[in-house]
């Protein structure tokens, strides 16, 4: 029976072939797992001893994606001697769960900037975008049939919502200006350039004035992250914002929640309290 080194060896022989940035990777992560798998049988390596190489990569204070780039190099390396017939089968190798980011947000100040940055038909989705928190795709999307010009509502039907549920939400009175400026140049869509519905949004523009603005990495979909920390930072309850961002679930509104500390002072003198005598 192979053991790791074996195995290691053979699909070092195939690193030439591959980019010199992952063999070097690759290198030192396989230094660091030496200790733990060097000379184990290929069939030794069970779900205990890659647990004891999770437990020992975190004890690290690593992230749990680091932790899970280890495994990952160590089910490649096993599943590699699986098809070299060294080992019957793979055992499954248990990922750790990644706690959700709640993304990029800016200030507001930092929005106007972009905005300006961006050409007429850019700005206004974005602008929109910011007050409504719609997803890229329902941005991009918007139909005249979806806007309740009366109660000033939009509704997006299921079969465009994320996970096929209705959303519907009441527009702000910038983003009512925002529709208004558009009414009337398209037959189906609100936002359109040279007459065509628009589709996509990483577009050259964008991606210009965001450097510009010097925001990095800075994604479309992190205004809807900035639309949400918004609003929690001034005071709109979590349910509540649930609803407005069409969420399934509290699970996603709760990556919000620590925005909340500084809407919390008030509650803290509501209790009663233990006095003591001097």
């Amino acid at each position: 029976m192979q053991n790791w080194d074996e195995a290691v060896a053979a699909r070092r022989a195939l690193l030439p072939l591959r980019a010199p940035h992952w063999i070097d990777g690759e290198a030192a992560m396989l230094r660091w797992l030496a200790p733990h798998l060097s000379g184990v049988p290929l069939d030794a390596i069970d779900a205990d001893k890659l647990r004891a190489i999770t437990t020992a990569k975190l004890a690290e204070g690593v992230t749990a994606h680091t932790v899970n780039a280890y495994l990952a190099l160590v089910r490649a390396v096993l599943r590699s001697a699986h098809q070299w017939g060294w080992i019957a089968q793979v055992p499954k190798v248990t990922m750790l769960k990644r706690p959700p980011s709640p993304g990029r947000r800016i200030t507001p100040e930092r929005a106007a900037q972009l905005l300006q940055l961006l050409p007429p038909h850019s700005r206004d989705m974005a602008l929109f975008a910011l007050e409504t928190g719609l997803r890229r795709s329902n941005v991009t999307g918007l139909q005249w049939d979806w806007i309740d010009w009366r109660e000033r509502m939009v509704h997006i039907p299921a079969s465009e919502a994320k996970g096929r549920r209705p959303i519907s939400a009441p527009l702000s009175a910038q983003a009512m200006r925002i529709l208004r400026r558009w009414r009337g140049q398209h037959p189906s869509h609100v936002f359109h350039y040279l007459g065509r519905p628009i589709t996509q949004t990483n577009t050259r523009a964008f991606r210009r004035a965001r450097e510009q603005a010097n925001l990095g990495r800075y994604r479309w979909h992190d205004l809807r992250h900035t639309w949400a920390s918004w609003h929690v930072e001034s005071g709109t309850p979590l349910p509540a914002l649930q609803v407005l961002g069409g969420w399934s679930t509290p699970s996603m509104v709760s990556l919000y929640s620590h925005l909340q500390a500084a809407n919390l002072r008030p509650w803290v003198q509501r209790t009663r309290r233990v006095r003591l005598a001097h």
